[in-house]
């Protein structure tokens, strides 16, 4: 799976950003990679979904996943998208409530940095 990790922000920030969808037959490399990510502890994460155009039910599962290993861990995460496919599949499995997530990218690295 393609993904790129860089900290923005003054390190502030890791952002994530996955280079193609999150289905089941890479859901397991995302997961891997984003356990392998918190391992560095950061304080914020971004999930930048921009170039993703789809997600199925796998890609939510590790979605969800990650979430609950987050909030343990008291690591805030946003996540930011374009599709309007895939606000819509947050909107229908209301995930939105879930999560914070942002078709604005500046947006959410405010959120992040709590301006």
């Amino acid at each position: 799976m393609e993904i790129v990790k860089n900290y923005i922000e003054e390190d502030e920030i890791l952002e994530i950003k996955i280079l193609e969808n999150l289905i089941s037959s890479k859901s397991s490399d995302f997961k891997d990679f984003f356990i392998s990510c918190i391992d560095e502890s950061p304080k914020n994460i971004l999930l930048n979904f921009g170039d993703m155009e789809f997600l199925d039910s796998s890609g939510i599962s590790s979605l969800v996943s990650m979430h609950r290993k987050l909030k343990k861990l008291k690591i805030n995460l946003a996540i930011y998208f374009e599709s309007d496919v895939i606000e819509e599949v947050f909107v229908l499995t209301k995930l939105n409530k879930l999560f914070s997530i942002f078709k604005d990218y500046d947006e959410a690295i405010d959120e992040l940095l709590g301006d």
